[in-house]
């Protein structure tokens, strides 16, 4: 009896880890899958800027 106990138990446990695996990796592609389309949008919200553009041209005095 307490062996068909501590069997159910193990595998109860096993199926438990398996399960939180499973959930990590879903949160872990959730949190990429943000990650990228955070990522897209700062891109589209800020185009780079092109810094020579405010500045006066400087001449060269040599």
């Amino acid at each position: 009896m307490q062996l068909s106990a501590d069997y159910l138990a193990l595998t109860t446990h096993r199926a438990d880890a398996l399960r939180a695996e499973q959930r990590l990796q879903l949160l872990l592609a959730a949190q990429e899958r943000d990650a990228d389309a955070a990522g897209t949008r700062l891109a589209i919200v800020a185009p780079r800027r092109r810094r020579g553009h405010h500045r006066a041209p400087r001449l060269a005095l040599r």
